[in-house]
């Protein structure tokens, strides 16, 4: 999957809204495991750093 970033917002800002809409259109469900850094930064095509970033600041 290649995401398309808009440059002008934080990544880690994409990542962390790209997860909250897979939780609401139950691609992601309760319970279910997120992939690790490195698999989800493959998958998107980001630096595992940006990942991370995301969860930390928001809580996970």
């Amino acid at each position: 999957m290649i995401e398309v970033f808009d440059e002008n917002i934080p990544i880690y800002i994409q990542i962390m809204d790209l997860i909250k809409k897979q939780m609401i259109s139950k691609e992601i469900l309760p319970g279910d495991k997120l992939p690790s850094v490195r698999d989800m930064s493959k998958h998107l095509e980001v630096n595992s750093k940006h990942r991370a970033e995301s969860l930390h600041r928001n809580g996970a």
